[in-house]
C-alpha cells in the first residue's frame, strides 16, 4: 500500500518529515489553527483531491462530484454539485470571498462556485480539456488543465450592477465586485451628469443596497465606479 508523506518546515527551505503513517494524501490547508489533509478513504469513500481554508469553513472536493465543507475540520457535510453529470472534482482555491471548484470528466468541464461552501452554482468552461488546478491572485482566478489549457476570469476588482424590483418599496441594486475595494454608486438622468448616490466598501462579494421610489422617481441610470477619487 503506497503511504502518505507529510514533511514540515518552518521557513520552507529546511524540511523535517512528520510522524504519520496512513493512507495517501492528496492535498493540505490550514484554517482556524488546524492543518487538514484529504486523500483516499478519508470522511467518504470517494478519493479526495484537493481543500482549500477560506471565510471561516474548509472545502474539499472529490471523485464522482464531491464536495464536502466544515467548520470545525471534523464534522464534514455532503454538498450538491447540481452539475448533472459525472465529474472529478480536482480541485477548489478560495479569493475574494469565493470558493471555485474546477473538475474533469464532464462536458464541458466544470467550475463550479461557491459564497459560502454550501450553495454551488455552476459556470461555463468553454472546454472539453480536464481541469487540473485553479489559483486566485491580482483579482482573477486562473485554471489550468490538460494540453495546455489555461482559463482567466474577468477583474473582479471591475463591479456589475444590477437591478431588481420591490414592488411598493421601490427597488435593490445589486453590486458585485472585490472585497475590501470601495466603490461609488452613481445616478443621472442623461448618461452625463453623474451624481454620487451611495459610497460603500465591498464586505462581500455581492452587496445589496435598498432604493425607494420617491427620491428616485425619475428615469435614471446608474453606474459604480472606483476608488473613491472621482475619474473624471
Amino acid at each position: 500500500m503506497i503511504r502518505a508523506t507529510f514533511l514540515t518546515s518552518a521557513d520552507g527551505t529546511d524540511w523535517t518529515p512528520a510522524n504519520y503513517s496512513g493512507y495517501p494524501v492528496n492535498g493540505i490547508a490550514f484554517g482556524n489553527d488546524l492543518f487538514v489533509g484529504v486523500g483516499y478513504g478519508w470522511v467518504v469513500t470517494s478519493t479526495l483531491y484537493g481543500i482549500r481554508y477560506g471565510g471561516g469553513v474548509f472545502v474539499t472536493v472529490g471523485a464522482v462530484n464531491t464536495i464536502l465543507s466544515s467548520v470545525d475540520g471534523n464534522t464534514w457535510f455532503r454538498r450538491e454539485a447540481f452539475l448533472g453529470q459525472y465529474a472529478n472534482f480536482t480541485a477548489v482555491t478560495y479569493g475574494n470571498g469565493t470558493f471555485v471548484a474546477v473538475g474533469q470528466f464532464s462536458n464541458p468541464s466544470a467550475i463550479l462556485v461557491s459564497l459560502d461552501g454550501v450553495t454551488w452554482r455552476v459556470k461555463a468552461s468553454e472546454t472539453e480539456n480536464s481541469l487540473n488546478g485553479i489559483a486566485y491572485g491580482a483579482g482573477r482566478f486562473v485554471a489550468v488543465g490538460a494540453d495546455g489549457t489555461i482559463l482567466q476570469s474577468g477583474d473582479v476588482s471591475t463591479p456589475t450592477l444590477a437591478l431588481r424590483s420591490e414592488g411598493t418599496n421601490g427597488f435593490v441594486i445589486t453590486l458585485e465586485g472585490e472585497v475590501g475595494r470601495g466603490y461609488r454608486i452613481q445616478s443621472a438622468t442623461d448618461l452625463v451628469h453623474w451624481e454620487d448616490w451611495v459610497q460603500l466598501t465591498n464586505s462581500k462579494p455581492v452587496t445589496e443596497v435598498q432604493a425607494w421610489v420617491a427620491p428616485l422617481s425619475d428615469q435614471r441610470f446608474f453606474r459604480a465606479v472606483s476608488p473613491w477619487d472621482n475619474p473624471f
